[in-house]
């Protein structure tokens, strides 16, 4: 296998700094996912369903109606964004 020497990129305090907040923010789990995970764990060891699973079971359906709803807005403006250069017959 034939090595060579890693490619770097120049990057200045503000780039270093704000690699170093995208990190802090993941790790803070701003979405839920970790203690969304954490409760899906919890339900599929116990097989008996309580109150408590029920509310589960709803914020895992806003929260995937919530990332639908991102996935249809991106495309949304990614299709407006090409609408611009229509053009106009007379």
């Amino acid at each position: 296998m034939i090595r060579r020497n890693p490619t770097l990129i120049n990057m200045n305090d503000g780039d270093v700094q704000d690699i170093r907040d995208i990190v802090s923010k993941d790790k803070v789990d701003p979405s839920g996912t970790q203690s969304l995970a954490m409760k899906m764990k919890r339900m599929a060891d116990n097989p008996n369903i309580t109150a408590e699973d029920l509310q589960m079971l709803e914020s895992m359906k806003k929260w995937k109606d919530k990332e639908e709803h991102e996935k249809n807005a991106s495309k949304t403006a990614e299709t407006l964004g090409s609408a611009s250069g229509m053009r106009f017959s007379s």
